[in-house]
């Protein structure tokens, strides 16, 4: 189970934010995960009061543009081999299987005017 955020706004702002909070189902509480989206990962938080897992993703919007994405969970084993195939070079980074994956549908940021519209119109 699982939620996203993701900032729409690109007039006033540079980046955009993905927030991901998982709720996991197993019998361990507390395990280290790490989230990988993009070839960048990051640690995983862990809220104990709520049992949830979250993660934030920032990017400039031209690198995290609308479209499908998916995130990439690993324990610590997953992490260290995946960080092991990242510094040799080797393209099978790709290929170490995550404990589990979310996907996302981002729909980009928003460009508009400073003003909206209805704000000129009422204006005028």
């Amino acid at each position: 189970n699982s939620a996203v955020f993701s900032s729409s706004e690109g007039l006033m702002a540079s980046h955009t934010t993905m927030i991901l909070t998982t709720k996991v189902k197993c019998d361990a509480k507390n395990v280290n995960l790490y989230a990988e989206l993009n070839g960048k990962i990051n640690a995983v938080g862990y809220d104990g009061d709520n049992d949830v897992y979250q993660v934030t993703f920032t990017g400039e919007h031209k690198k995290l543009p609308a479209g499908e994405y998916v995130v990439r969970y690993f324990d610590e084993d997953g992490f260290s081999q995946w960080r092991s195939s990242q510094r040799s070079g080797d393209l099978a980074a790709d290929a170490v299987e995550p404990v589990f994956t979310v996907k996302y549908a981002h729909k980009g940021v928003w460009h508009g005017p400073w003003v909206k519209t209805e704000t000129v119109a009422i204006a005028v």
